[in-house]
């Protein structure tokens, strides 16, 4: 089992540190952000970072969109599995 501290993960985007695990960033396919490896030029193994050299208000944005996104189909998934849960009692 992965631990808490190798499953952590440090963005830098534009000098703004983000901190988040490894297994929210695969949760959002087809990005960048979801394929992090210690292998790109963009790693930094002194500081343990990614660095994306971005402007932050923009990547804060993003950030926001996908939580908000995961969010919604996390709410609209708990809903439908309450309501077949429902019906079948």
């Amino acid at each position: 089992m992965i631990s808490d501290a190798e499953n952590r993960v440090i963005v830098n985007v534009g000098g703004i540190r983000h901190e988040t695990y490894k297994a929210t960033l695969k949760k959002i396919p087809a990005t960048r952000l979801s394929r992090l490896t210690e292998a790109l030029a963009n790693y930094d193994p002194i500081l343990n970072e990614y660095f994306f050299d971005r402007h932050p208000g923009v990547f804060a944005q993003v950030n926001i969109s996908y939580i908000l996104q995961y969010t919604r189909y996390a709410h609209r998934d708990c809903k439908s599995k309450a309501e077949t849960a429902r019906n079948t009692i």
